[in-house]
């Protein structure tokens, strides 16, 4: 990851302009520019600028583009708060989809095509989707590889250009090209339901002619497949290449010139299957028996790239590594080391009159009546837990695994007790940190830390946990190469 941030400022060591000229062309700049809003770092906190009313500015509602800067907003604070951001500096980022023309001056956007200069935040969809919080079930993948259909699938908008009548009829977008090229394959699905971005309703009957419509398919049916589809719309696919390599399926990513921050890190072959043309997934189809156990791997090693570099820890102290640079190099000089924080498991929590709230790093998960919750493990964490709550009732909530959400969302009912266990004897014995937790409730009562595998429940709403972990004792000699592998020491431990 530091790496990735010496990339970003690489093409900006030498930049001749001082700290006042810098900031004086930047608030021009977003005067100018609808979407370039100015953010301001000081006394370890960020704050967003005013800017007068333009013509260039006076719509930006309605363009949307002031939730996304106060959802980066949202994201710099913590960035800036957790990890210790030192300094003073103001910088600009630009909001919109489409790449600014001012390349002059050291601008945060978050996609930006090959042999640019900007400066590459997390896309805007991390922080808009609340890191991928998971409280509706709708990112999780608990259909293992081996199990999923032997299929590619692809179902999106027809992004890539303003459409015309000559557009449609010469397929000159990338999904265009790919959903008539696919069309009818028992095995490659590529849809367009979506139809946006014609000129008019006459080139929307042109495409939906093209019989590529299809049907929406939430991301549990995507997931079916083995191969997910990503090509390009606007620009890069966001969601859709972060959803891809944090499932069990294995991406197949179009070539692109479009870059998020992250794709530097990206391997061709470990982590994706590159695509230069549609007739590479067809033989890839063709031929997937031949070469199933490097799909199993690509599959394995981007979950794990997802979880090393895309979690929302890590999002954070990349962009507090962004903004300390920033802090050296444009503003006050302050130099700030920017460590990574030492913790196997992050939370989120469901509150009731509330919403969604992430833990802070090391505190307590929770903060009011908490009606659901889901423990995420970081990079290096292994060892999965199964978790599950209880309701006023005695019952229990369906049991679930790491990353998975556990309980209600908008529903009004409390949990009154939670459980957290390891995911049966394999993750015990390979779990590299050893977890003790406790619990508190509505009535004000706090509970003594338990180990795993104790459940902690009251006659009042949950309202708070924490995890204590500590790294595992490594495990020493045949017995500990042996336990849970061998058949009767499986039977001693029933």
């Amino acid at each position: 990851m530091k790496e990735w941030v010496e990339a970003e400022f690489a093409a900006w060591r030498g930049f001749s302009r001082d700290r006042d000229q810098i900031e004086a062309e930047l608030g021009e700049l977003s005067l100018q520019d609808a979407s370039v809003f100015l953010f301001r770092v000081a006394d370890g906190d960020v704050a967003m600028l005013p800017r007068a009313e333009t013509d260039a500015t006076r719509h930006v509602s309605s363009l949307g583009l002031d939730i996304r800067a106060h959802q980066y907003l949202r994201m710099f604070r913590d960035a800036v708060r957790f990890f210790g951001v030192g300094g003073s500096a103001t910088f600009a980022v630009s909001m919109h989809d489409a790449f600014p023309g001012k390349t002059d001056l050291p601008l945060f956007c978050y996609q930006q095509k090959l042999g640019s200069r900007y400066i590459l935040l997390p896309d805007i969809d991390f922080p808009q989707h609340l890191f991928y919080s998971d409280e509706r079930a709708k990112y999780f993948d608990g259909r293992p590889f081996a199990a999923k259909q032997r299929s590619a699938i692809f179902v999106g908008s027809t992004t890539g250009d303003y459409l015309t009548a000559e557009h449609v009829r010469e397929l000159r977008t990338p999904r265009l090209r790919a959903a008539v090229r696919f069309r009818d394959h028992p095995r490659i699905t590529f849809h367009l339901p979506q139809i946006v971005q014609c000129d008019s309703p006459e080139t929307v009957a042109m495409v939906e002619a093209l019989d590529v419509k299809g049907s929406p398919l939430d991301w549990h049916g995507q997931y079916e497949h083995r191969f997910l589809i990503s090509v390009d719309g606007n620009g890069a696919t966001c969601s859709r290449v972060y959803l891809s390599l944090n499932s069990n399926s294995v991406l197949l990513k179009y070539a692109s010139p479009y870059q998020l921050h992250y794709f530097r890190g990206l391997v061709p072959w470990r982590h994706y299957v590159p695509v230069a043309r549609d007739e590479d997934i067809l033989d890839l189809i063709d031929n997937q028996d031949r070469h199933e156990a490097l799909f199993a791997d690509i599959a394995v090693q981007s979950k794990a790239f997802a979880r090393r570099h895309l979690s929302r820890l890590s999002l954070l102290c990349y962009t507090a590594r962004l903004l300390a640079e920033y802090v050296c190099m444009f503003g006050d000089g302050t130099r700030t080391q920017v460590a990574e924080l030492d913790l196997a498991y992050d939370s989120y929590t469901h509150l009731g009159g509330t919403g969604t709230a992430w833990t802070t790093p090391g505190d307590w998960a929770g903060g009011g009546w908490i009606e659901g919750f889901a423990i995420v493990p970081q990079h290096g964490t292994s060892g999965d837990l199964r978790y599950h709550g209880l309701y006023a009732d005695g019952s229990a909530t369906a049991p679930c695994v790491t990353e998975q959400f556990c309980g209600t969302c908008g529903q009004s009912r409390p949990l009154f007790g939670i459980h957290i266990d390891r995911g049966g004897r394999a993750a015990k014995n390979t779990a590299s940190h050893d977890i003790v937790y406790k619990a508190r409730f509505a009535d004000g009562f706090e509970s003594e830390e338990v180990p795993l595998g104790q459940t902690i429940a009251r006659d009042a709403p949950l309202t708070g946990f924490l995890l204590r972990t500590t790294p595992a004792a490594p495990r020493r000699g045949i017995a500990g190469m042996l336990d849970g592998a061998l058949p009767w020491r499986r039977k001693r431990a029933i």
